[in-house]
Order: C-alpha cells, then sequence, then structure tokens
C-alpha cells in the first residue's frame, strides 16, 4: 500500500496501525495506541508516539530523501521517530535513520522527549543513526535523549552512525541528556577516517559508545565501544546506582551492589548471639561478631566489652542518638550487670551439666 503524503495518520488509543510491505509518505501519530511494520515497510517523515503508545514488532526504516508522491521535497525530519510520555517497546523492533551521501548530517535513529521510553521483559529495541557516505555531514546518534529516560527489563542497542571520508564526526550511540536502565545495553559509536584511509576532509572525531550526560544503571549489563578512527570516540560512560542515598537509618534503601548500606538495619547486632556461647565460660558476653562482621558493638547487651577491645569497628551515628540523653549512666550500668549476672549463671550451669 503506498499512503500519499496529503494523508496524516492518527492511531488513537485502542487502535492498531500494522504496516505490511508499505510506505508513508506523510506524517504518522500515535496517541496511545499500537504500530507495527514489516516486510521492509518505509517512512518518509516522521513517527510520533505520545504518551500511552506502543511500538510493536516493528521494523522501521527511514527513505526520509525520497521525493515525494508531490511536486515538492520535503524537509528530512531530525530523527524518522520521536517519542513523548511514556512510550512502550514490546517484541522485537528496529528504527533505522536515513544516510546521506554528503554534505550534510545524516538523521538520529530515534529521539526520547522526557518521559519514559519502557522495554518490556524480553523484548528487543534497536536503533541506529545514518551514515554519511563521503564527506561534510555528520553521522546520526543511534538515540538522542532530550531528559528521557529508557527503562524496563528488554534490552536495547544503538549504533551511531558513521563518516566515509571526513569532513564530519560520527555518531554516539546513545547521545544527549538521560538515563537508560534497561536489562542489557549494547553501544557503539559510529566510526570516521583512520591514518590509512582515503580522506577528503578533516577525520573528525568518532563517535561515543555513550555521551558523558547519559547516566547508566549500575545493575545494567553495559557493552559500549567508541568508534574507530584518527580521533577514536570514548568507550566510557557515567554510572548511577538506583535508589543510591538512602542509606542512612534503619533500612535504609539499597542501590545495587551497594551491600548493607550505611544505615543499621534490623539486623544489626546480631554478632552479639553468635559470641555469646563462645563466651559463656569468661561471662562476658562480648558477642565478637564472627558470623559476618556486620553486627555493630552497641547491640550486645555487655556493650562495654566489645567497645574497649575496638574489634567492631563500625560507627553508627543512628545508634549513638538513641543513647540516654540526659547522660545518666544508671540504666545502662544496671543492663550490663543483669547481662553479666545471667552469662554467669549460664556458665555455673553449664559446669554442672558437665559433671
Amino acid at each position: 500500500m503506498k499512503i500519499y503524503s496529503s494523508v496524516k495518520i492518527v492511531v488513537e488509543k485502542g487502535g492498531k496501525l500494522t504496516l505490511d510491505d508499505s510506505v508513508a509518505y506523510g506524517a504518522v501519530e500515535v496517541n496511545g495506541g499500537t504500530l507495527s511494520a514489516k516486510n521492509s515497510s518505509s517512512f518518509v517523515n516522521q513517527i510520533t508516539l505520545n504518551d500511552g503508545s506502543a511500538l510493536e514488532d516493528a521494523e522501521i526504516r527511514s527513505h526520509a530523501n525520497y521525493l515525494t508522491d508531490g511536486n515538492y521535497k520535503v524537509e528530512a525530519p531530525t530523527a524518522p521517530v520521536q517519542t513523548n510520555g511514556t512510550v512502550t517497546v514490546k517484541g522485537t523492533c528496529s528504527i533505522e535513520g536515513e544516510g546521506v551521501v554528503s554534505s550534510k548530517d545524516a538523521q538520529t535513529g530515534m529521539i526520547v522527549n522526557g518521559g519514559k521510553l519502557v522495554i518490556d521483559q524480553g523484548a528487543t529495541l534497536k536503533a541506529t543513526g545514518g551514515s554519511v557516505d563521503l564527506d561534510n555531514g555528520n553521522g546520526g546518534a543511534g538515540i538522542v535523549l532530550n531528559g528521557g529516560s529508557i527503562i524496563g527489563d528488554g534490552q536495547l542497542e544503538a549504533q551511531g552512525g558513521s563518516v566515509g571520508m571526513g569532513g564530519g564526526n560520527g555518531g554516539a550511540g546513545i547521545a544527549g541528556e538521560g538515563i537508560v536502565a534497561v536489562s542489557t545495553l549494547k553501544a557503539t559509536g559510529g566510526n570516521t577516517v583512520g591514518e590509512n584511509d582515503a580522506a577528503m576532509g578533516a577525520p573528525g572525531n568518532a563517535g561515543n559508545g555513550i555521551d558523558p550526560k547519559v547516566l547508566v544503571s549500575k545493575a545494567t549489563q553495559v557493552e559500549s565501544k567508541g568508534g574507530t578512527g584518527v580521533n577514536p570516540g570514548s568507550s566510557k560512560y557515567s554510572v548511577y546506582e538506583e535508589n543510591a542515598g538512602g542509606g542512612s537509618g534503619s533500612d535504609g534503601d539499597k542501590g545495587p551492589d551497594s551491600g548493607n548500606g550505611s544505615g543499621s538495619g534490623d539486623s544489626s547486632g546480631d554478632g552479639s548471639d553468635a559470641g555469646n556461647d563462645s563466651s559463656a565460660d569468661t561471662g562476658n558476653g562480648s558477642g565478637d561478631a564472627d558470623n559476618g562482621g556486620n553486627a555493630n558493638a552497641s547491640d550486645d547487651a555487655s556493650g562495654a566489652d566489645a567497645g574497649s577491645k575496638g574489634e567492631e569497628s563500625n560507627d553508627d551515628s543512628s545508634q549513638a542518638a538513641s543513647l540516654p540523653a540526659t547522660g545518666d549512666a544508671a540504666p545502662l550500668g544496671a543492663a550490663a550487670a543483669l547481662a553479666v549476672m545471667a552469662a554467669s549463671g549460664a556458665a555455673v550451669a553449664r559446669r554442672k551439666f558437665d559433671r
């Protein structure tokens, strides 16, 4: 099917459009519906996925530099696909920006404008920026984040476009500013002219795998690779921990791989139980926290012994703040005395039992 440029396709909430071996010359707007495309379907204008929309099993190829069905040439959009609000990716989806011969920039694969792009579990999305065959143009980024985020349990691949003979920069795998927190991420920058390659202009800079202002979750499995060339791109990327910064006080939030955090937690002080058997004969009940070393000395009944030995060195300001504010040591002294008496009684009982 050929859909003329005078027709704007609108897919409303609850609706689904599947293009099969078709070309859409005009704009496509999805307002809460679902868009699918297969069998080499192509788009000349831009697809806009608004809040609540879904992209499902879609193979999108941009041919933005095609002549339209009319008698004038429509300017190619920056990217064939852009999203606004929360948009979901389902199934296997791919987006490829249009390349150029020379003297202009190639298309970015996808732009995420604020909001969230959610890649469902089991779903995959690959976005590729267009390349410049010759010179004097920049390769397109695979994805540009305009303050948006890409999240979910699916897989994401982003490939920047290359520049064949110089005079421009390779595109980043992921450019812009935003957050990526998916199951697996592969990002590759576009290449530029190498030292031994024929060139028609300055070599330019190869694209980064992931630009510095894009933050990637520590929980994401990442493969980042800068583009090659005289001036290669960077493979480094910035990491953030989800729920980071909350670990003060009891049960503080823990980011991925953050261990026990800085808070006390409900299990702190369990070391006093671990030390009871080994210290019963001496009656000191010090609780050396041999079962993991994560306990704080303030939680064992006779904390004075453990504190003086310095065996549990983890300071915990939240525990210290719970001590009596008046400075009266009597309650603590009484508690310590009762604990020592109990431990001594247990030791005597054990000796009698052994006989």
